[in-house]
């Protein structure tokens, strides 16, 4: 492990197969702690090279999942209180180099169905959920119109199961993108409280949609500069923030202006 940037979570990993550096995010690693990677230590990882000419801060390759040399890749309990992944999804890999995400029956109730199409938006099937979920999908349907690399997302089927014991709503994704079939249902990240206000529910899923369409090879949405935008909440609002500073409010994204 080469270096961890704790405040903007992520770091690199150095191997010969990986040269110049693989991009890692905090939501990756297959350990006890989202806090990040050790720098110094040995570790085992899965990586896929990015798309055509796409860097991440930098770096063509970006990491799929990790553990510590020594340890084995830990999976996320039931029942966890803090907001940390925890319904019952489990990301195997073969030895093929495309890895496929597996749905074991998940024992959260399940609280929302909704398809986002392309061109045509947003259709909510069902919801159970306040106002705040429902807007906050329809925002993250507009931006995903825009801004692909690497490739063309033409559908995602999402999934919400709601965990009484916690309060935690967690939202899976199912990417199709152009010249390929579904991956299948899967999130990697955190939940977000049922009660939570949209600006919070908007940054949570913005992210767990960006990952799973990442894991799909597409990287989006992606910056005028070059790579992946990152969503943040900023003076209370949901915002889009760049490599370089610049910020967009989520539900308006534009094309790419260079």
């Amino acid at each position: 492990m080469r270096t961890w940037n704790y405040d903007e979570g992520w770091g690199v990993i150095d191997s010969p197969e990986t040269p110049g550096g693989c991009w890692i995010h905090a939501t990756t690693p297959s350990t006890k702690t989202r806090v990040g990677l050790d720098p110094g230590r040995r570790v085992y990882f899965e990586w896929e090279r990015l798309p055509g000419k796409g860097v991440q801060d930098g770096f063509g390759f970006v990491a799929t999942d990790a553990w510590y040399v020594g340890e084995e890749p830990y999976r996320r309990p039931q029942g966890l209180s803090t907001g940390a992944f925890s319904t019952s999804l489990t990301i195997t890999f073969d030895d093929d180099p495309d890895h496929k995400a597996h749905r074991i029956a998940s024992r959260g109730e399940q609280v929302l169905t909704a398809t986002w199409i392309a061109r045509q938006g947003v259709h909510v099937v069902s919801s159970d959920l306040p106002d705040a979920w429902v807007n906050a999908l329809g925002r993250i349907g507009r931006d995903l119109n825009v801004r692909q690399y690497g490739g063309v997302i033409e559908q995602i089927d999402w999934v919400a199961e709601y965990e009484p014991d916690s309060g935690y709503v967690f939202l899976l994704s199912d990417v199709t993108v152009l010249g390929s079939g579904p991956s299948g249902l899967g999130m990697s990240g955190s939940g977000a409280q049922i009660d939570d206000e949209e600006e919070s529910v908007v940054v949570c899923i913005a992210d767990l949609v960006q990952d799973q369409v990442a894991r799909a090879h597409v990287a989006w949405p992606w910056g005028d500069t070059g790579g992946f935008m990152t969503p943040r909440l900023v003076d209370a609002v949901a915002v889009w923030s760049d490599k370089v500073g610049g910020q967009r409010v989520i539900g308006s994204l534009e094309r790419h202006t260079v």
